[in-house]
Parts: structure tokens; sequence; C-alpha cells
């Protein structure tokens, strides 16, 4: 029938089940899967239903409910799955990239694996340590007669800013390995 024949609520489910046909995004669409095959039992309920007319509404409401709930379930679940594996995926691709910044890191003598939060803030604190030998071997480039004493330098929890460049290098600025950033 037309769409200005069919009543609202009939209006309301078709809509409903063309939402549900496009299913919930990416992948291999909505021919696949468990929810797909909720989906076509439930169409085929509904054109079995529509083919009877008007009758046994308490019957068509009934079966009409049941698969909308499961096919809903289902697709909710099919969302969640692919969330979960998003997430673990992220995971392996954070713990690989960790264990190669370890590898760079100088080691311990003791080899123990450090752990993130250690592997990140040393990784912080080598690259501010490397930072200020550059910083230190430019001063002294530029007075040579006058060499640097360590107490003129920054330490490491401090939150002054150094500013630097080295020959063949861009400049730079950066915040001590104590501060927030």
């Amino acid at each position: 029938p037309p769409a200005s024949a069919r009543s609202a609520p009939a209006a309301a489910r078709d809509a409903a089940c063309a939402s549900l046909r496009r299913g919930p995004g990416p992948g291999p669409g909505p021919g696949h899967g468990r929810g797909a095959r909720l989906l076509r039992h439930r169409q085929q309920q509904l054109r079995r239903l529509r083919a009877h007319g008007r009758r046994g509404g308490a019957q068509r409401r009934a079966l009409r409910a049941v698969p909308e709930d499961a096919a809903v379930h289902a697709v909710k679940k099919t969302r969640r799955l692919k969330a979960n594996d998003r997430e673990r995926n992220r995971m392996h691709h954070l713990n690989d990239a960790l264990d190669a910044l370890r590898g760079v890191l100088p080691a311990f003598p003791d080899e123990t694996k450090l752990t993130k939060i250690e592997t990140l803030r040393f990784a912080h604190n080598y690259i501010w340590a490397l930072s200020e030998t550059i910083r230190i071997a430019d001063l002294q480039a530029a007075r040579p007669a006058d060499p640097l004493r360590l107490s003129e330098a920054p330490s490491p929890a401090s939150d002054s800013a150094c500013s630097w460049s080295s020959r063949g290098s861009p400049a730079y600025c950066s915040s001590g390995p104590g501060s927030p950033s």
C-alpha cells in the first residue's frame, strides 16, 4: 500500500525495520551475522502477517516485540564485541610502542622491566639530559675560554625553561623534566 494509506504505527514499524536493515555501521554489512538472520526472520514473519490482513492484532504485536528485542540485542552485542576488539588492539599497539621505547633507553644493570609510567618518566628525563648535554656543548663552543660550571645548569627537577640551538638542528625550547608538560 502507498505510504499515505498506511497507519502511523505501520509507518513507524517500517522505518524501524529500515534502520535495522542498514546495520550498525562499517563492517561486512547487514547481510551477515546473527543479527541479520534475526532481522530476515522478523521480516518474513511480518510479510506473513501482512498477507493475512488485520486479523490477530495481539499475535502480531507479540510476534513483533520478541524479534525486535532479539535483533536490537544482537546489534548491541555486535557493537560491544567490535569495541572490545578495537580496545584490545589499541592496548597491543601501546604495549608494542612501550617495548620499542624500552629497547632504545639505556638499560639498568639488573635488567628489570620498567612499568609503563616508569618507562615514560625515564624517557622524559633521558631526553632532558640529552638536551642539557647539547645545550652545555653549545655554550662551551660559544665561550671556549670560559668553562661552564655544573652549578649554572638547571636541574631536571627545576621548572625553568631552557632554550638552545645546536649547529645543524632547529631551535628548540622545552621545559625541564620536573615540569607538568
